[in-house]
Parts: C-alpha cells; sequence; structure tokens
C-alpha cells in the first residue's frame, strides 16, 4: 500500500513522460487531490503510465490531454481523456490497465466525449480507511 498521494503518484508517471508529452505539442491538464489512497502505487503508476500511452497514440501530434482523479470513501476514478477527433481504443496499449481492474473488482471504460476525443476512465473499489494527506 502506498502513503504517497494519489497527486504524487499521477506527477511520477507525467514526470516520466514530459518530454514526449513536449515533444508531440501535448497541452496537459490536471486535476488530482492530494489525498492518500490505499492502493498499490506501482499499481496506479502503470495504469496511468498505460492510459496515457494509450491517449498520445491516439492523438498524434498537438491537441489536449486531462488527467483527471475523483476519490471518495468508495471508489478511485481515474480518467484521462484526449482531444483527438475521433474515438479511439487501443487494446494492447491498456492491457495491463484492464488487467488491473478485473482484479481489483473495479472497471475500465472508454468513452467517446461530446466536444471530440476519447476519455479513459479507471474505476476502483476502495478499501476503507483512507487518509487525507
Amino acid at each position: 500500500m502506498s502513503t504517497s498521494t494519489i497527486r504524487e503518484t499521477v506527477q511520477a508517471v507525467l514526470d516520466m513522460l514530459d518530454s514526449r508529452l513536449q515533444d508531440r505539442g501535448i497541452w496537459l491538464t490536471v486535476d488530482v487531490p492530494a489525498v492518500v489512497v490505499p492502493l498499490s502505487e506501482r499499481s496506479l503508476q502503470c495504469a496511468l503510465y498505460g492510459m496515457l500511452m494509450d491517449a498520445m497514440e491516439h492523438m498524434g501530434v498537438g491537441g489536449d490531454l486531462s488527467v483527471t482523479v475523483y476519490a471518495d470513501e468508495d471508489v478511485l476514478e481515474l480518467e484521462v481523456a484526449d482531444s483527438a477527433e475521433t474515438c479511439g481504443r487501443r487494446i494492447d496499449s491498456c492491457e495491463s490497465v484492464e488487467l488491473l481492474a478485473q482484479q481489483c473488482g473495479g472497471k475500465l471504460r472508454w468513452v467517446h466525449c461530446a466536444q471530440g476525443g476519447t476519455a479513459r476512465i479507471l474505476q476502483l473499489p476502495l478499501p476503507r480507511h483512507r487518509a487525507a494527506a
């Protein structure tokens, strides 16, 4: 289990991908609370990395990418949305994310956004006793 906040976990992945995002001219928006969630930090990093790679492959060059996290007592929802013109899904990039979702009793969905693009939404149930940072 992690003692890092979900914000720190997300930032670690974004730091790994910073040069790729810059090289592709992708604008990033992040809305992530500073809460500790009782889930494996490594698993969350791998899931987010897979979702971001999927989005970047779908987008190509340029555009907007957003990372949003919602967490309450029961669920963690991690969303990566892109601004690509078409709705996409690359199973090979998100295979490990789908496996994590299954192992944790959660789900991974792809949603076509009304304004264009695709949102990848990972929902994971949370064990009780989440602490605020």
